[in-house]
């Protein structure tokens, strides 16, 4: 009979949670290119509830959508957005295999179209850091396992490096995500294979003297980087599962490093948020978190909620009731402070994107 109760009551709320997004729904938002993130989706904070979803500028607030007018056939590379003066940068592959750099004004309106001559090759992949403290733009590239970094005129590399890892610790290693910052630092996130599984590990490089910095992965979940001034945030996923006993992963019993903030000169890392989430063997669990802004979002899967916190570690919010299942992944893009409602993006494999918002207790 509790059982029962228990469904009911579970039937009962998903009815109510499944009319509240219905009538909460704001829109579909058609994605007609490729974008070339690993997971394929790009999400940028653009601040007063805008937010760039690939290449689309979507506002919270208003529920209006706005095409930044990317063509259809290039394949966007970076997305950037700054303040003071607002504006948001897009860079994407042109079809003669370069750089095309667009400037957008934050209602979307394109202040600025030009080339970077510098040729990108097929796979080739890029991305932009601004000026800063005298520091020119530059524009970073990987090719393969070769990273390089240009400034204007961009006729050559001011400096290169070959990120080929040569520690006999491990069998095969592979950059798998990169973050470039406006200093000379470079990020790397290396996936080192090992029997039977494989070894995350971070290497800080400085592209002035070449030089690096290994920091080894705790109970090696699956990452996320952003850069924040001089600082790498690292977030961390994991969905338990059946795993070899000598293969190292994030353990249950053990509390999980959330965020961690590393600074990049020194290559000091500072775990901000631990969290310990339950395993469980008949039904999903583990934990998703990403950082948007300067807040993160924490769901725990099994519980099917989540919670806000600041980048000191601070709760902002608690125990919400995450959306409903879709099929497709739900990322948080904010949370209205004055309609006490948060915002989710929702891509689908058909190329869509669905924006829901949820009511905050």
């Amino acid at each position: 009979m509790r059982t029962l109760k228990a469904l009911t009551l579970l039937s009962l709320l998903t009815l109510i949670l499944s009319s509240a997004v219905s009538s909460a729904a704001a829109t579909d938002v058609n994605l007609p290119y490729t974008v070339l993130d690993t997971d394929g989706i790009s999400i940028v904070p653009a601040g007063e509830g805008r937010v760039v979803l690939n290449g689309t500028l979507f506002n919270t607030r208003t529920k209006q959508a706005v095409n930044l007018g990317i063509g259809a056939k290039e394949q966007i590379l970076d997305v950037k957005t700054l303040s003071n003066p607002d504006k948001i940068i897009v860079l994407t592959r042109s079809k003669g295999q370069k750089i095309l750099k667009y400037s957008f004004r934050m209602d979307g309106k394109l202040q600025q179209k030009s080339f970077i001559n510098i040729r990108l090759g097929d796979q080739g992949k890029a991305q932009w850091t601004p000026g800063a403290a005298g520091t020119p733009e530059k524009v970073w590239v990987q090719r393969d396992k070769l990273f390089s970094v240009y400034k204007a005129p961009w006729n050559q590399a001011e400096a290169s490096f070959d990120s080929t890892y040569r520690d006999t610790a491990y069998e095969y290693s592979n950059v798998i995500d990169w973050r470039a910052s406006s200093s000379p630092y470079l990020v790397l996130e290396y996936d080192g294979s090992v029997i039977m599984g494989s070894q995350r590990y971070i290497a800080i490089v400085n592209m002035n003297d070449k030089s690096q910095q290994i920091l080894e992965v705790d109970q090696n979940p699956y990452l996320d980087l952003q850069i924040t001034g001089n600082k790498l945030a690292v977030t961390t996923n994991w969905l338990y599962q059946a795993f070899p006993a000598n293969v190292e992963h994030p353990d249950s019993t053990r509390a999980q490093p959330l965020l961690s903030l590393i600074d990049l000169p020194a290559a000091a890392s500072k775990v901000i948020l631990n969290g310990k989430f339950e395993e469980k063997y008949d039904t999903a669990s583990g934990w998703e978190s990403e950082l948007f802004g300067s807040q993160l979002y924490v769901k725990d899967v099994s519980a099917h909620s989540w919670s806000l916190y600041d980048l000191t570690g601070k709760s902002i919010l608690s125990n919400q009731q995450a959306p409903p299942a879709s099929g497709h992944e739900a990322h948080f893009i904010g949370w209205d402070t004055a309609t006490r409602e948060a915002s989710f993006a929702i891509f689908s494999s058909s190329s869509q994107i669905s924006v829901i918002t949820l009511p905050v207790k």
